[in-house]
């Protein structure tokens, strides 16, 4: 009996290579083999479940890739023309124009993170180059990035710098990048005109703690545990920007993930959102 406990916990906790050898020639020894044939089973249908999931990787990661070319291509031809290389523009010309080069913009955006998506099934890392971090100059370059689009929104960007020199972190510059990149864009996304997105940072005990702060949409209760799930996006969030993805905080919370730190929110419907990360401070 003891045997069968331990076998059903082991079992239970998903440790499928454990086989009951019972040999008692009775009831027990029949429920310990019924329970060895459902353990193979459901080892099978295991790596089954890891080969489809490998096999669905490696396919959006192919396709990600052949898309990568053409889509650069147009991106650079479109830019050439709003240069004004190729002649000048009329008014509707360079309006149209732009909505297209947005488009590829926001398709770009989706391929790169569909590979990063890939990488993570994978079980790649994605933060193969750490070494000594400013999160400070991190955030100078998102929030920079985002200027035109708060201006064009009518939103309020801050950027609460730290007046002192705070410590380095240890990690991937161009991946922490990400991570505010996705958040600021979330926040602009989702904060309506005249509202307000600010970003801090502050040392919180071994960490550094960057806050995101937005008067924006806010999220529904029923909503919370599924933000950091791949491909979800809120009611409220698909009426306003139709064009999302769905993977911004699932690759947020795995690249933060991948630092050793760690990733949560606070959030009322109608009344803004506040997205949090933390980042172990470099020895």
């Amino acid at each position: 009996v003891e045997k069968l406990h331990s076998g059903v916990e082991a079992i239970g906790l998903g440790n499928l290579d454990y086989a009951l050898a019972i040999k008692t020639n009775d009831e027990l020894q029949d429920l310990a083999e019924g329970l060895n044939m459902m353990r193979e089973r459901l080892r099978k249908t295991r790596e089954k479940d890891k080969e489809l999931v490998k096999l669905k990787s490696e396919f959006v990661r192919i396709s990600a890739h052949q898309l990568r070319t053409p889509l650069a291509s147009i991106k650079w031809g479109l830019n050439h023309l709003l240069s004004g290389d190729a002649g000048e523009l009329n008014e509707q010309q360079r309006s149209l124009i732009t909505k297209e080069f947005r488009v590829v913009e926001n398709a770009t955006r989706l391929v790169g993170n569909l590979l990063d998506v890939a990488h993570m099934e994978e079980g790649e890392t994605t933060t193969r180059h750490f070494g000594k971090v400013r999160l400070e100059e991190v955030i100078d370059k998102s929030v920079d990035k985002m200027r035109d689009l708060a201006q064009e929104k009518h939103i309020t960007l801050v950027w609460e710098k730290p007046k002192a020199k705070l410590p380095q972190v240890e990690g991937d510059f161009q991946r922490l990048e990400m991570v505010m990149d996705n958040l600021l864009d979330n926040a602009m996304r989702y904060t309506l005109k005249d509202g307000l997105v600010e970003a801090s940072l502050v040392p919180s005990g071994a960490f550094l703690q960057v806050a995101i702060r937005d008067t924006g949409i806010g999220v529904a209760a029923e909503e919370i545990p599924r933000l950091f799930t791949k491909f979800f996006r809120g009611r409220r969030a698909m009426l306003l920007e139709t064009d999302g993805n769905g993977l911004g905080l699932f690759i947020v919370k795995n690249i933060v993930e991948q630092h050793r730190g760690k990733t949560w929110f606070k959030s009322r419907e109608g009344h803004g959102s506040t997205f949090f990360f933390t980042i172990p401070i470099g020895r």
